[in-house]
């Protein structure tokens, strides 16, 4: 796990990622009920997809309301989370304390 997260902190400093943690205390995390991703494409025809995983199931939602039920809990998640230098630290703090174990 320590490598995973040493991983992430590297990977966090690239100018197209954009790391943030939610921490664990936040009441958004009521609202997650498994990962999700929404994907986008390049030609103005294609609409978003979200992709959702279970542990019994993976289902792909293609309709305009589901796609943005999904896009404002995204929006949230976002403003809820950490900025980007705080959750570096966060993780550069839990990294640390692996170290002291």
């Amino acid at each position: 796990m320590k490598a995973q997260l040493e991983s992430l902190v590297e990977d966090s400093r690239r100018a197209n990622v954009q790391l943030q943690v939610l921490p664990r205390e936040d009441p958004m995390n009521a609202c997650l009920f498994g990962p999700f991703v929404i994907m986008g494409f390049p030609a103005s025809a294609e609409t978003e997809i979200v992709y959702t995983e279970s542990p019994t199931s993976t289902l792909y939602y293609e309709e305009v309301p589901d796609v943005e039920t999904y896009t404002k809990l995204f929006r949230r998640l976002n403003m809820a989370a950490a900025n980007v230098s705080k959750s570096r630290a966060l993780i550069t703090d839990a990294i640390r304390e692996m170290g002291r174990s």
